[in-house]
């Protein structure tokens, strides 16, 4: 628990130590904006040249844009560098030659920057308003102005305002800079005469008459010359015109002339193209029915004797096609027969059992179809009392079966069923081996 509260209090007082740090860092750190000045002023401080001055100065035109004040030995004020816009008025100011003025001009003024110069403000103007500044620097203007209108004429005056302007600044930047200011611009807004005079207004109707003067003289110099130049643009027109129009003459019969042949080459040569294209015409029409015949040649040649031609290979190859499996069978069933004869001799006269064993399958499958197509209504069965009825009737089919056996025998001399049997005779087998 001791241990929980000295952490607790450690970090207490490290936070009252941080925001203790942070007012202090922020009642003594000033931070100088881009458009003024800081004076800190209450300590010694000796310049790059050996100057001791009992201030020093932090601008963000030097680099320093921020520094400590020592606390109870320095006090810090803040001057303003801005532009300061001064109207400047000179009323029945005297020019050179007696003549009375009155003149309106506005100048941007502004603290110099500079350190040499800016010394001098801080000594003069530290700690006062602007608009005191903006008196003094008038003033001081207003000064130079009388004294630089007095140097130059009426004329000069109106007429080359920049140059008057341009004087003005060269002669006020002395007095200016002893004050710490420094002039930015100068402009003259108005020239006039004061009340009861028309000294300029004489000036300018006298150069507004010699303008109006110089015009005529001009226009009836431009009318003359634009006469002359008329007069002689429309001799060097006619003759230009006339020239142009005999050329067209000259040019016209050269293309009649010219045309007459160009008609006279294409009848010509349109008369041969008929000619021609007759001829062509002839000679193609007996081209075409040359061809005509030559093709009515083929065409028959194509359809009736290619045709027969082909008719009859056709039918011939029909015929050997149908004769090739007819001959091939009867090849074929010579050869097995072929077979069968040497089979039959090679066995002797176990040929024959071995023969019949061999067909007994088909000569069965005739005997029962032959039996199998009777076809028997109804039956009336009448039993003697011991049950023979039914099953000499059921006898009755192999009998049929070996009736019909006997029948191929008498018929044919084939006894399959004493072919059979001597075949599975044991005494007959002996007799073969």
């Amino acid at each position: 628990m001791g241990l929980f509260f000295a952490v607790v209090m450690g970090s207490v007082a490290i936070l009252f130590g941080v925001l203790a740090l942070i007012w202090i860092v922020k009642q003594f750190m000033f931070i100088c904006r881009p458009n003024e000045l800081l004076v800190f002023s209450g300590r010694k401080n000796r310049l790059e040249d050996g100057t001791m001055l009992g201030y020093r100065m932090i601008s963000s035109a030097t680099g320093k844009g921020r520094g400590f004040r020592v606390p109870f030995l320095e006090d810090v004020k803040r001057i303003d560098l801005a532009v300061m816009e001064v109207e400047v008025s000179c009323r029945n100011a005297f020019c050179r030659g007696g003549v009375r003025l009155n003149v309106d001009a506005i100048a941007n003024v502004k603290i110099s920057s500079e350190p040499r110069i800016v010394r001098n403000a801080i000594e003069r103007f530290l700690g006062q308003d602007r608009h005191e500044v903006l008196e003094v620097a008038k003033n001081t203007l207003e000064g130079h102005l009388r004294a630089v209108v007095a140097s130059l004429t009426p004329e000069e005056v109106n007429e080359d305002r920049l140059k008057f302007s341009e004087r003005l600044s060269h002669e006020a930047e002395t007095d200016l800079n002893k004050l710490g200011l420094h002039l930015d611009t100068f402009n003259i807004h108005s020239v006039g005469d004061i009340q009861g005079s028309s000294y300029l207004a004489e000036i300018g109707r006298k150069s507004i008459a010699e303008v109006l003067k110089t015009a005529e003289v001009f226009e009836a110099d431009c009318e003359r010359a634009a006469t002359e130049a008329e007069a002689d643009a429309k001799s060097r027109s006619d003759v230009a015109r006339e020239q142009a129009e005999q050329e067209i003459r000259t040019k016209k019969n050269n293309l009649d002339e010219e045309k007459a042949k160009l008609e006279a080459a294409a009848k010509s040569a349109e008369e041969e193209a008929e000619a021609a294209r007759e001829t062509a015409r002839a000679r193609a029409e007996l081209e075409l029915q040359q061809v005509r015949s030559e093709l009515e040649a083929k065409r028959l040649q194509a359809e009736v004797v290619v045709k027969a031609q082909a008719q009859t290979r056709a039918k011939e190859f029909q015929a050997r096609a149908e004769a090739a499996p007819i001959l091939e069978r009867g090849k074929a069933m010579a050869g097995s027969l072929d077979l069968v004869r040497q089979a039959w001799a090679e066995a002797g006269e176990g040929a024959k059992p071995i023969f019949m064993i061999q067909q007994i399958d088909t000569i069965l499958r005739q005997v029962v179809g032959q039996v199998q197509n009777i076809r028997v209504g109804t039956v009336d069965l009448i039993d003697k009392g011991d049950g023979s009825s039914l099953p000499a009737y059921v006898a009755s089919y192999p009998a049929t079966v070996n009736a019909i056996l006997r029948e191929l025998d008498q018929v044919t001399g084939i006894d399959v069923v004493g072919s059979l049997g001597n075949t599975l005779d044991p005494a007959s087998q002996g007799g073969v081996a």
